[in-house]
């Protein structure tokens, strides 16, 4: 059975990679931001001290995976996932031969997706086409997130945590 498509961002798998629980944070998402926010969004740091939605993959330190929606141009405080350790399910796209089993511990970047208006869920995703073995890119590859409907391939939905974050100390300053 194939993989269905079903994007819906990065969402926290559970604990830290180190045992203990994820931090969270509130983010004040400013009135005159004309981007919505939804869950399992992907949110980086801005120029001005604020948080955004705008990054370049493999450059843009994660700031953190936002926890709740918040329509464009509206202001809000919102709940972040900000640790630098949380472990993430996401979906691959559709490039190629998606992620296979020698993708494993492999790197590769995000693509920013629509989220949906209905479900209120972001449509963020693995980019499959950037797999490679470089540490500058956004995502390390954990392995396939175990569900009977998930298999290798496109669409894989898979275990993840981030390269480049904000409080990570392996990754350049903003």
């Amino acid at each position: 059975m194939p993989n269905l498509d079903n994007a819906h961002g990065f969402l926290l798998v559970g604990r830290g990679s180190n045992g203990g629980e994820c931090y969270q944070e509130e983010v004040t998402k400013a009135a005159g931001l004309a981007q919505a926010w939804f869950r399992g969004d992907r949110l980086f740091p801005a120029a001005d001290g604020t948080v955004t939605r705008t990054n370049t993959p493999g450059t843009t330190p994660l700031y953190g995976i936002c926890n709740a929606y918040s329509p464009a141009s509206t202001a809000a405080a919102l709940r972040v996932i900000t640790s630098p350790d949380a472990l993430f399910e996401a979906q691959s796209d559709t490039d190629g031969t998606g992620l296979v089993a020698a993708d494993v511990h492999l790197n590769c970047n995000a693509i920013d997706g629509t989220g949906s208006s209905y479900t209120l869920i972001s449509g963020d995703m693995l980019d499959t086409s950037s797999k490679a073995t470089t540490a500058a890119l956004d995502w390390k590859l954990i392995g396939l997130f175990p569900d009977p409907n998930n298999a290798f391939g496109n669409l894989a939905r898979f275990i993840c945590i981030p390269n480049l974050h904000i409080r990570n100390t392996r990754a350049a300053g903003v």
